[in-house]
This record gives structure tokens, sequence and C-alpha cells, in this order.
């Protein structure tokens, strides 16, 4: 079966922190997102001594690389895929994060309170 690869948006990439989510390209086109199998999100463990060490690699990050896969296309990139409702989606994620004791990459460009 034939997969088509959509790379991961650019608030996504190793070391970029959180940025608004990014648009990406032209997207799939007619009939082609029946190919899609699923989504990839890559992490590097050469540094990874223990759980929190993976889980400050994959929080907040991991929250939305979720949402673009979960989401319908209209709400992948409509009103809920802008920056001010990733950023409030992902406050209210820390607070139950920091409830359960995990370890998560607080940005200073979101309101973790």
């Amino acid at each position: 079966m034939d997969h088509a690869v959509i790379p991961a948006p650019a608030w996504f990439e190793a070391g970029a922190g959180v940025r608004p989510p990014a648009r990406h390209g032209p997207g799939l086109g007619p009939g082609r997102a029946a190919q899609v199998a699923g989504v990839e999100a890559a992490i590097w463990a050469e540094t990874i001594t223990g759980f929190d060490d993976l889980s400050f690699l994959l929080l907040p990050r991991l929250a939305g690389v979720a949402h673009r896969a979960w989401s319908t296309p209209d709400l992948a990139s409509g009103a809920l895929a802008g920056w001010p409702a990733h950023r409030d989606r992902l406050a209210r994620h820390g607070r139950l994060w920091a409830q359960d004791g995990l370890t998560y990459f607080r940005a200073s460009t979101v309101d973790w309170t």
C-alpha cells in the first residue's frame, strides 16, 4: 500500500519550542486522504534517562500532533487551528499534566496558570 508522507508542522520540529500551528503546503489533494494510514511523530532517545525526560520531550508537542491527527479537516484548518485556540488547549492540558505530576516544557508563550 502506498502511503502519503506529510511533514510535521513547523512548531513541532525539534528545538522549535511551542509555536503557532503552521499550515502545511497544498494538502493531499483530491482522493489522496484514503492513502494516509495515520500520523507519526518521531522522538530521539539518545538523551532520555527516564520517564521525566521522555515526557518533557513529548509534552506539549504531542498534544498538537494529536489535534492534527484526530481532527476532521475543517477543524484542523479552521478557527480551532489558529494559535489562540491551540495555546488555550495547551494551557488546559498543562493543568492536567501538572495534576498528574508530568514534566513538560512550559513555553513562555502559553499562560500555564
